[in-house]
C-alpha cells in the first residue's frame, strides 16, 4: 500500500476515533454545555480528519509504523527480474510480475495474489471516488445556484432598511427574495447572499430571520461548510462520515440559535421560536448545496425550540469544565495522531515488504553518516551484533538479513550481487533512512557493497571491507598449478561441489549466480576513484590450510585484497593479528575502531 494511502486512512482512523468519542460524551454534555462548544470542538475533529500533524510516538503513527507492527507497504523500487528486466522507480509493483517470477506459487487460497491487487489499485480507487464524490457535490451546487439565480427577486424598501441596520455598515451582503425556497438561507462563499421566502413577513420575523443569517455569515458558517464538504469527499469511503457530517451541520445550527437570542428576554425568545416555526422547510435541499438555512429539517426543530426557551447564562464552574472539556479534546487528537511515518533516527526491527517478499531489518543510533553492514556469506544479521552494539553509540546503525537468510522471506528474483545490492537499496529507501552510508562488508558480502557502490556512488561516503572475498580467476590459476593434472572443467567441478556442500554459500545463492555476481564485480572495478576505502586482512595463517583448494582461494583472496586498494586514491590496508575468518566474531574490537575512525574522516 502507498505511502499516501496508509496517510489518508490514518487520519480516516485517527477522526472516527475522535468522533465516536464525541458521539458517546453527547447525552452527557448536550444541556449541560454551551452549543457554540459543542460546535466547536466538532471543529477539532475535522482538523484531525484532514491534517497530517502528529508525533512519532502517536496511537495512530504506532499502529501503523510502529515497531511492534511489521511494516507492509507497497514496495516501489527497482527490483529486477530473473531475466535482468528492470522495475522502474516510478511504478507500482506489478502483480502480473511477481505471477510470473512464482511469487504466489503457494499462495493456494490466493489471499496474497488478491491483497496484493488490491494494495496495487488502492490509490486509484481513492482518487477515482474523492474526484466523483466532489463532482457531485460541486455539480449539484452549481445547479442550485443557477436554478435560484433565474428567480430572484429584489426585496422590498422595508426589508433592505432592516438589513441595513443589522448590518450597520460592517458587512457587504446581498438580500433577494425567491419564490422557490420555503427557508431562509445564506449561500455563496465569496459573494454571499441571504435568500428569503418570496412571502410577507412580519417586522419581527425578518428581523429574526436577517439576525440568524447574520450570524452564520459573521462565524464563516459558510466556510466550515465547504470545509465539511471537501473533508468529507476526501474520506468518502468511511460511512462515519455521513453523521459527521450531519452532526456538524446540526451543532451549528443550535450554536447559531444560541449567539441569537443570548441577549433576548423571553418574549423575545418566544418570538424567534415562531419565527423558526413559521419558515421550517418542507424538503430537504440536494446534494452538494452548501449553504445555512434557517431551519430546513422538522426533526430537529423540537430540539432547538427546547434549546431556546432553556437557555440560561452558564456558571463559572460550567465554563471552567468547558475549558478543560475542549483541552482534553485537543490532547486527544494529538494523542491519536495520524500515520505520518518514523524519522530517520527511530528505532526499527521489523519486516519490510518490497512488493511480493519482505526483509528484515534493525536499525538503531542517530546520526549521519549511517553506518550499514552487510554480513557474511550465509550469516545472517546477528553476525555484526558485537560490532553494531558499539557503533550505534556514534551513528546509527543498519544490519539487515538478505532474503532467504533469518527472518527475512526467499526473494523470487535472481541472487546476484547486483540484484542484492539493488534490494539492500530498496530497503533502506523503504525505511526512510536517508544517505550518505558507510558501508560495511565481510568476505563475499563485500561484492555486495561493491556492486551499490557502482549503482548508488553519490549515496556512499566510505566502506569497509573485512576479509574481502571473490571468485577470482587468479584462484583458478593458482589451483591448476598446484595440481597441474586437472584441466578447468575439472576445477569448475571441484568448485561447484565444494560450493554445493557448503550449506552457508548455497543459502546465499546458486553456483552460477555466484560466478555471475563475481563477473559483475570485475567489471565495476574502479567506479569511485576518491572514496574512502579500508581493507581490513586476514588469512596469512590460512595459506597453510592443508586443503589445497582452501589453501589456493586464500593465497589469492590475500593478492586480491592488496589489489583492492587501488580502487580508492585514499584506501588503506589494516592487518588483523589474531584472526583467520569470521573477523566480527573473533576480532570485533579492531573493526569497531577502523569503523569509529573512518566516521571521523568523513565528518570532517
Amino acid at each position: 500500500m502507498s505511502e499516501a494511502m496508509k496517510l489518508i486512512l490514518s487520519l480516516s482512523l485517527s477522526g472516527s476515533i475522535l468522533a465516536l468519542i464525541l458521539f458517546a460524551m453527547k447525552p452527557f454534555i448536550k444541556n449541560r454545555f454551551s452549543k457554540s462548544l459543542q460546535y466547536y470542538i466538532w471543529m477539532v475533529v475535522l482538523l484531525r480528519l484532514a491534517l497530517p500533524l502528529s508525533f512519532e510516538a502517536s496511537i495512530i503513527n504506532e499502529l501503523f509504523y510502529g515497531n511492534r507492527v511489521p511494516v507492509v507497504a507497497a514496495f516501489q523500487g527497482e527490483v529486477q527480474s530473473m531475466t535482468g528486466k528492470a522495475i522502474s522507480n516510478s511504478s507500482i509493483p506489478s502483480v502480473q510480475e511477481n505471477a510470473e517470477n512464482g511469487v504466489y506459487n503457494g499462495d493456494t487460497d490466493h489471499s496474497r495474489y488478491f491483497r496484493d491487487l488490491f494494495s496495487q489499485y488502492t490509490l486509484y480507487l481513492w482518487l477515482l471516488g474523492m474526484i466523483i464524490t466532489l463532482a457531485l457535490n460541486l455539480a449539484g451546487y452549481v445547479r442550485f445556484r443557477g436554478q435560484l439565480k433565474k428567480a430572484n427577486k429584489v426585496p422590498g424598501e422595508e426589508q433592505n432598511r432592516i438589513l441595513v441596520t443589522l448590518l450597520n455598515r460592517r458587512k457587504n451582503v446581498k438580500l433577494v427574495r425567491n419564490p422557490y425556497i420555503t427557508t431562509p438561507l445564506l449561500i455563496g462563499l465569496l459573494k454571499p447572499c441571504i435568500m428569503i421566502p418570496d412571502i410577507d413577513f412580519t417586522e419581527s420575523q425578518l428581523r429574526n430571520i436577517l439576525l440568524h443569517e447574520l450570524t452564520h455569515l459573521r462565524r464563516f458558517d459558510i466556510g466550515v461548510k465547504w470545509l465539511t464538504m471537501i473533508i468529507a469527499s476526501v474520506h468518502w469511503f468511511n460511512p462515519l462520515m455521513y453523521f459527521i457530517k450531519k452532526e456538524i451541520n446540526h451543532a451549528c445550527e443550535l450554536s447559531c440559535d444560541e449567539a441569537v437570542i443570548k441577549n433576548l428576554n423571553t418574549e423575545e425568545k418566544q418570538d424567534y421560536g415562531d419565527t423558526l416555526i413559521s419558515v421550517v422547510a418542507e424538503h430537504k435541499y440536494p446534494i452538494g448545496v452548501l449553504q445555512a438555512t434557517m431551519c430546513e429539517e422538522k426533526k430537529s426543530l423540537k430540539e432547538r425550540l427546547l434549546a431556546i426557551m432553556s437557555h440560561s447564562k452558564k456558571s463559572k464552574l460550567i465554563i471552567m469544565v468547558s475549558v478543560i472539556l475542549v483541552g482534553a479534546i485537543i490532547i486527544c487528537a494529538l494523542f491519536l495522531g495520524a500515520g505520518v511515518g518514523m524519522s530517520k533516527d527511530m528505532p526499527i526491527d521489523s519486516n519490510i515488504d518490497l512488493g511480493g517478499y519482505s526483509l528484515y531489518i534493525k536499525s538503531e543510533g542517530a546520526g549521519k553518516p549511517a553506518v550499514v553492514f552487510e554480513s557474511a556469506t550465509g550469516e545472517t544479521s546477528e553476525y555484526w551484533n558485537q560490532v553494531a552494539v558499539e557503533i550505534q553509540k556514534h551513528t546509527r546503525t543498519v544490519i539487515y538479513d538478505r532474503a532467504g537468510l533469518g527472518k527475512s522471506e526467499k526473494s523470487p528474483y535472481n541472487r546476484t550481487s547486483e540484484q542484492k545490492a539493488v534490494e539492500l537499496h530498496a530497503l533502506l529507501k523503504k525505511a526512510k533512512i536517508r544517505p550518505p552510508y558507510i558501508l560495511v562488508g565481510s568476505e563475499f558480502g563485500v561484492q555486495n557493497l561493491r556492486m551499490f557502490v557502482a549503482k548508488y556512488p553519490k549515496e556512499v561516503s566510505g566502506i569497509i571491507m573485512v576479509d574481502p572475498r571473490s571468485w577470482s580467476k587468479s584462484q583458478k590459476e593458482k589451483y591448476l598449478r598446484l595440481y597441474p593434472n586437472l584441466n578447468e572443467e575439472q576445477y569448475d567441478a571441484q568448485l561447484k561441489q565444494y560450493f554445493e556442500e557448503d550449506s552457508k554459500l548455497n543459502k546465499d545463492g546458486s553456483f552460477e549466480e555466484w560466478l555471475t555476481s563475481s563477473q559483475q564485480v570485475s567489471e565495476y572495478m574502479g567506479s569511485k576513484k576518491n572514496i574512502p576505502l579500508t581493507i581490513i586482512i586476514s588469512g596469512i595463517d590460512g595459506a597453510k590450510s592443508s586443503d589445497p583448494l582452501m589453501q589456493a582461494v586464500t593465497e589469492a583472496a590475500l593478492e586480491d585484497q592488496l589489489q583492492l586498494a587501488a580502487l580508492s586514491s585514499k584506501s588503506k590496508i589494516v592487518e588483523s593479528e589474531n584472526s583467520f575468518t569470521y573477523m566480527a566474531y573473533y576480532e570485533p574490537k579492531l573493526i569497531i575502531k577502523e569503523i569509529i575512525k573512518m566516521l571521523e574522516q568523513v565528518k570532517n
